[in-house]
């Protein structure tokens, strides 16, 4: 996967700015009255680049499209999963049942902010979880994104290491 920015132009002749993206002292001229655009810095393009880190190169799974073909669903095994709706004016609902660890996790096309991401909650093996993916809007979910869950002393823990915890088999003590 490649990422690019990009600049503001008011003709399609318009060549790239004069200015560079980066200053001498580390400036950056992006953002809304910068001649740079930076696409590359905006949270949902940034945190996809954690999504796909995350995802890898495990097998696709779970592929779903509606019948209209505005939108997609699909998990890269037990580690990532993405919704797309390019209906520009419906947003799409689905059940699915997610393959990722019991737990919330941030729906990171928004945010990565544990504290106040929208939050996606992973139901038990066997029970759908409802996504509402809002026009031409992106669901994007993964383990290296756990959503806020308090512990009974009111400390942010990872969904994923308290299930872990949980579901870790009991071992008999090695012999010294």
């Amino acid at each position: 996967p490649q990422l690019m920015s990009s600049y503001r132009f008011a003709s399609y002749d318009e060549g790239p700015p004069a200015t560079p993206v980066h200053g001498p002292s580390g400036e950056l001229a992006c953002g809304a009255d910068a001649p740079w655009v930076c696409e590359h810095r905006f949270a949902p393009i940034a945190n996809m680049v954690a999504w796909r880190r995350t995802a890898g190169d495990t097998p696709l799974t779970g592929f779903l499209s509606d019948l209209a073909g505005e939108g997609v669903f699909f998990c890269r095994g037990a580690t990532a999963c993405i919704a797309l709706n390019r209906a520009e004016s419906s947003e799409w609902q689905l059940e699915v049942d997610l393959p990722l660890l019991v737990g919330s996790y941030c729906n990171i096309a928004v945010s990565s902010n544990p504290l106040d991401c929208p939050e996606v909650v992973v139901a038990a093996r066997g029970k759908s979880t409802m996504l509402i993916v809002p026009p031409t809007g992106i669901v994007a979910i993964h383990l290296g994104a756990p959503a806020h869950v308090v512990d009974k002393a009111g400390l942010l823990v990872s969904p994923v290491a308290s299930v872990a915890a949980v579901e870790a088999p009991e071992r008999e003590p090695s012999p010294s």
